[in-house]
């Protein structure tokens, strides 16, 4: 059974970032709060975010 971290990943440009535990642990509790705060009525399973910065001038 994997732990809680293992099922964490982030892809930036289709490209896995190397994380570890203490990073992805982190990740996991700040995507938690966010989430946590919108009051949402379901209990999270699964979350996926996307951010498509094609195009933008952020960076």
């Amino acid at each position: 059974m994997k732990s809680d971290t293992e099922n964490i990943s982030v892809k930036v440009n289709d490209e896995n970032v190397p994380m570890n535990p203490f990073v992805k642990e982190v990740t996991k509790n700040v995507i938690l709060g966010l989430i946590r705060s919108l009051k949402i009525k379901a209990k999270p399973e699964r979350i996926s975010i996307e951010i498509d910065l094609y195009g933008s001038n952020n960076f």
